[in-house]
């Protein structure tokens, strides 16, 4: 461990090394010259001149008087407040403006004897034509692109009203979410998902925990720079929750219940007064889950009652349930130091509890030479239940620091997050054959933990208008430990339990470069990178089949990126980017203790001689808008080295023939394809939303078997139908198709489902009810065809109450008695300027 923390040491000199002559220049204000004096000063304040009201975040910029060039500029506080320092002497011009009022002209002459000025209660004038036009601009598109990511704003979306975040993501453009819940995107299953840009979870717990009435936006990064970290094939998708600024007290409250007993209910706070802004977001969830299913399988087994069979069949019959509740809370609170200065503070806290339900009431196994001719070999019949209970904390600390140079800002953050779970499952088992009946009662106890440490630094330096270099270090350490204690009849079997840990350690440096030089904008970016993972097994006492099975690897890789957009006239934009990523192995895909919970159908266990993926991703995209229509069209190519996929066979344990998964490297992996998405405003009422995605998955299994070269042609459509018609009242009606998926050995077909929802606001849209009906025709099935060497697998599953009726109640509401100011200030959050590469600019 002593070398890992001297690595990171290193990296940390490294940086700083790196980033002091740019901090050298931050006493230097823009558009000075040298030999200037700057002795000058101007502070002053921003009111409403028809309330009188402090005007926060309204822009101060200081030109010269001879040639407009801008040497200064800052934005107003939470009091209307501002101050700049270090200022050469001359004349000026200072402008000030914001959105929604008239700008303010105001002539200034420093001079040797006069090198202070102080301007209080700068009156700002409204513009009433230019306010609504602002108005119109503020409604947000359903999807808004920059140079490096994707927007879906999900938070006026009503098909997902009364679910979970599983259900906002089932219905974002070239997102996919099987039965269980796994996330997909473009076809891969090897997706970050980070919350508010942190880890979505340390432990078992899924995102159906997450209310979907506290997401407001979705950001689809498949392709990210180099200032992200560089995990998952497939790309990034990060849930942005609700969080606004207000002055006073504002937030919304929201319940819903189902058909399906399905509810949840979730609360958002924000109290704003002077330079502290207070805010808590939370939720409820009670979850009824789960799916039914059958399963067929043949394999080229022969048994040792009847010699002459040369074929088994084994037929499934099965049923899990997934019922619980849980919650979780966010508090928070910013503080604006100074002009130049602000931190944020938050403390989460989630918990939710599981009870898991399994029944296989029927699998018989025949064998046969003659499909028409066969013998009873096994009957199995098995029930489980189990509760698990998870609690995970969090605390992260946020300090951003500013200069008067407009966009120049350093940003620190560091997260500490841990998990704590705890659950017991029964399980009864009867197995009957030709030579007896074994009844084999089993019973768990488990306990474990888990921790996430995320620490990064970051500068931007600008360059001119609109170019910026950016700098950063993020270190990352996190770990688990999982005591499985395994009972048969009633005493601890030390060969089926598990008493594993795991540790991983992350250490990266990185720089990105961006400008814009007419009609063309760019971002080059490259990150260094050192990973390292250690894994132990304890040996219980008195086990005869468990070996230590303690693994170490570490490496380290640079991840390049290139994004490079070109303006094509006034409505159209082509994009391309290269990136290269990686796919770590988790803890448990290397982790080779045999889950033995499913015998004797099958077993599964990991494998430590894993190693990660590398993956080299290409994009090119294109995007054209006309009044009512926008068009984009992405088409992309990845190629992956030492693929992981799982891989199932056949084994003989225990004197039983089972189906065995564990995970391999396959020799490599190609994913190509395009999507089409298309924004179209049919009437003023009227808009609808569809995309298409089509794509080749090629898997290059050689170096394991050639039985495992696969490969096939996917695609999905989905499409959504917005109305809005008077008094407050919308429809949404919601429609997705997804095709063939080939992952591997394993084909999924094709599945449709659609819903429908209403949703009516009442007193100027502070309460609004709301109906939703999910999968209207109930169509929602999940079927799969697994192939291996000597054995096909066909199984049909459904999720339990897939179709259920919703019905959502809301409230929303803002104390702070400053309506059209307040107004004003919402707009400028919703309207930020930003720049050619798509970050947020104050300018």
């Amino acid at each position: 461990m002593q070398n890992r923390f001297s690595i990171s040491s290193v990296f940390s000199v490294v940086l700083i090394m790196a980033m002091l002559p740019l901090f050298a220049q931050q006493s230097r204000p823009a558009g000075g010259g040298r030999g200037e004096i700057k002795i000058g000063s101007i502070s002053g304040s921003v009111k409403d001149a028809e309330n009188g009201s402090a005007v926060e975040f309204a822009n101060v910029l200081l030109l010269r008087s001879r040639d407009s060039s801008m040497v200064a500029g800052i934005i107003t506080n939470a009091k209307g407040e501002f101050s700049l320092s270090q200022l050469p002497l001359g004349n000026f011009i200072l402008k000030i403006s914001f959105l929604g009022y008239k700008d303010l002209n105001t002539s200034i002459t420093l001079t040797t004897n006069a090198p202070e000025k102080i301007l209080l209660n700068l009156k700002l004038s409204s513009n009433a034509t230019l306010l609504q036009a602002a108005e119109v601009v503020g409604e947000k598109k359903l999807i808004e692109y920059s140079l490096d990511k994707k927007v879906v704003n999900v938070e006026k979306s009503l098909v997902s009203e009364g679910g979970t975040a599983t259900d906002v993501l089932s219905n974002v453009p070239s997102v996919s979410v099987d039965v269980d819940g796994n996330v997909s995107m473009k076809g891969s299953s090897n997706v970050t998902i980070l919350i508010d840009g942190k880890p979505a979870v340390l432990s078992g717990v899924g995102l159906d925990q997450l209310p979907a009435n506290t997401i407001e936006s979705i950001e689809i990064i498949s392709n990210p720079s180099s200032k992200y970290n560089p995990e998952g094939m497939a790309g990034i998708i990060n849930i942005k929750t609700k969080r606004k600024k207000f002055e006073g007290l504002s937030g919304s409250a929201n319940a819903s219940v189902s058909t399906a007993e399905r509810y949840n209910a979730s609360l958002n706070l924000n109290y704003g007064i002077g330079d502290w802004s207070l805010f808590m977001n939370g939720g409820m969830n009670v979850m009824n889950g789960g799916r039914t299913g059958t399963s067929t399988t043949i394999s080229e087994l022969s048994n040792k009652y009847y010699p002459t069979d040369i074929y088994q069949r084994q037929d499934e019959i099965s049923e899990r349930t997934r019922n619980g509740y849980g919650g979780n809370l966010k508090l928070g609170a910013e503080y604006r130091i100074n002009m130049q200065n602000s931190i944020m503070l938050t403390g989460e806290y989630s918990l939710f509890n599981n009870e898991n339900g399994s029944k296989t009431p029927n699998t018989i196994t025949k064998g046969y030479s003659n499909p028409d001719s066969t013998h009873w070999l096994q009957t199995l019949t098995s029930e489980s239940d189990g509760n698990n209970n998870f609690n995970n904390y969090g605390l992260t600390l946020n300090y951003k620091h500013t200069t008067a140079r407009p966009r120049e800002e350093l940003t620190f953050d560091i997260s500490a997050k841990t998990s704590a779970n705890s659950g017991e499952g029964n399980t009864k088992r009867i197995i009957s054959n030709p030579d007896s009946t074994i009844n084999e009662p089993q019973n768990n106890d488990t306990k474990g933990d888990g921790y996430d440490i995320d620490a990064q630094l970051n500068y931007l330096y600008p360059i001119g208008k609109d170019g910026k270099i950016e700098v950063g270090y993020q270190g990352k350490m996190r770990g688990s430990s999982s005591n499985d204690l395994q009972y048969l009849y009633g005493t601890l079997n030390a060969d089926l339990s598990n008493d594993f840990s795991s540790n991983e350690n992350i250490q990266g440096i990185y720089a990105t470069f961006g400008n814009t030089y007419g009609p063309w904008s760019f971002q080059l970016g490259g990150r260094v990178e050192y990973a390292s993972m250690d894994g132990h097994t304890v040996v219980p006492t008195g086990a005869t089949q468990n070996h230590d099975t303690s693994f170490d690897y570490n490496y380290t890789r640079f991840y390049p990126s290139i994004h490079i957009s070109r303006k094509l006239g006034k409505i159209q934009e082509l994009q391309l980017s290269y990136s290269r990523r990686v796919r770590r192995p988790s803890a448990w895909d290397l982790n080779p203790f045999v889950n033995y919970s499913n015998f004797p159908v099958s077993i599964e266990f990991g494998n430590p001689a894993l190693r990660p993926e590398d993956i080299q991703s290409l994009e090119l995209n294109h995007s054209i808008y006309w009044p009512t229509t926008t068009l984009y069209t992405t088409a992309y190519y990845r190629y992956v080295s030492d693929m992981i996929q799982r891989y199932t066979f056949q084994d003989s344990v225990r004197g039983e023939w089972v189906r065995a998964t564990t995970r391999l490297n396959y020799a490599s992996g190609t994913n190509y394809g395009f999507d089409v998405v298309v924004d179209q405003k049919i009437f003023k009422w009227w808009s609808i939303n569809l995309t298409g995605s089509f794509y080749q998955n090629i898997v290059n299994g050689n170096n394991v078997s050639a039985d495992l070269n696969t490969e096939g042609l996917s695609y999905s459509f989905k499409a959504n139908s917005n109305m809005s018609f008077p008094s407050n009242f919308n429809i949404q009606l919601s429609f997705n198709f997804r095709g063939p998926q080939y992952r591997g050995q394993s084909k999924q077909e094709a599945n449709f489902s659609s819903e429908l929802a209403l949703r009516k606001g009442f007193m100027k849209n502070k309460w609004n009810v709301g109906l939703r009906l999910s999968d209207i025709f109930n169509t929602q099935e999940f079927n799969n065809f697994t192939t291996g060497n000597g054995f096909t697998t066909e199984s049909n599953n459904k999720r339990l109450n897939s179709r259920a009726l919703y019905f959502t109640i809301g409230y929303n509401f803002n104390t702070n008695g400053n309506g059209r100011s307040q107004k004003r200030k919402t707009e400028r959050n919703t309207n930020e300027v930003k720049d050619n590469n798509g970050q947020q600019d104050d300018f």
